[in-house]
């Protein structure tokens, strides 16, 4: 693994590696590299296989996250912190935009109107 400097992003953006991390030596490794090169306050992006997801991929054997246990990989450093010093946790979530399915999953105008009618 090469070394980052330390502090030096405010994003870490990882959309294929994770989850090729299957031993518990090299989750330790990435972790403590992400939390020295990552400025305070910087956000984490993690794209890796669900629970339904594969196996194995390109040959490779991988490993599968859902919100619990890939928060537990992270400990403590996922955690917010208030200026007084109590933590908070906070759940993020990021979703990917298929503009072919917008008219299929968005209520129709009627549809909408009927519901707050309903209400």
């Amino acid at each position: 693994m090469v070394a980052l400097a330390a502090r030096i992003f405010h994003i870490w953006h990882d959309r294929a590696v994770f989850h090729f991390l299957t031993e518990p030596e090299q989750l330790k490794a990435y972790v403590r590299q992400l939390a020295s090169a990552l400025k305070s306050g910087g956000q984490i992006i993690i794209a890796t296989f669900g629970p339904q997801g594969p196996q194995k991929c390109s040959g490779l054997d991988t490993r599968r996250y859902d919100a619990e246990t890939l928060q537990n990989e992270f400990g403590s450093i996922l955690q917010h912190q208030t200026p007084v010093g109590t933590t908070q946790q906070f759940l993020y979530y990021q979703f990917s935009f298929s503009p072919t399915r917008v008219s299929d999953s968005l209520p129709s105008p009627q549809s909408r109107a009927l519901r707050e009618h309903a209400l």
